[in-house]
């Protein structure tokens, strides 16, 4: 089952002492399923590198390689939320105290009726509210709000538009080395 992938776990993926139980989870989990991400995900991954290289906290050539690996995995970026930015979007920040960037995640979940990892308590907390479920670990159970959200995503088709560098199929069929953090020796390997 296809869920939304936030910053907050992208992140812990790149810097060792971000890394919980949870990301690493998480991470296994693109094995066998599909990641979907807002069209702000990129830039806020981006941003986060680029404010770690200013405090140098990692080199340039360190994250242009975690994004160079970050783009093998099956996460697609769904350009369609970008429409409901200035309605939904707007209305489920002020509704839940969230930033325009939490929310756009949250919009996300609700509308492909999928559920969300992340490691932000405010948008756990917002998510549960709303009637979404949080990937969650442990019985291996990802659970899925099947209120109006799916009706939604059912009458216009799945909607959103995923776009990737290759199709998920192909990412799966090759074995990734994916580190733990750029200094970690522990490594998880895709199918």
């Amino acid at each position: 089952m296809a869920f939304v992938v936030d910053a907050s776990v992208t992140m812990a993926w790149c810097f060792a002492d971000e890394a919980t139980a949870y990301t690493r989870a998480v991470l296994h989990r693109l094995r066998t399923a599909d990641a979907l991400a807002p069209a702000i995900w990129p830039l806020e991954v981006t941003n986060v590198l680029l404010v770690g290289e200013r405090r140098q906290r990692i080199s340039a050539s360190d994250a242009t390689a975690f994004l160079q690996r970050l783009q093998t995995l099956p996460i697609g970026v769904d350009d369609a939320g970008v429409s409901a930015a200035w309605g939904l979007t707007v209305a489920l920040a002020r509704q839940h105290g969230l930033s325009a960037y939490d929310a756009a995640y949250l919009e996300l979940a609700m509308r492909q009726a999928i559920p969300l990892a992340t490691c932000d308590s405010r948008l756990q907390q917002a998510a549960q509210a709303a009637g979404i479920s949080l990937v969650q670990f442990g019985d291996e159970v990802m659970g899925v709000h099947h209120g109006d959200a799916e009706s939604a995503r059912r009458a216009d088709g799945g909607g959103g538009r995923w776009r990737g560098k290759q199709g998920t199929a192909d990412r799966r069929e090759r074995w990734h080395s994916w580190p733990l953090g750029l200094g970690s020796s522990e490594a998880v390997r895709f199918r």
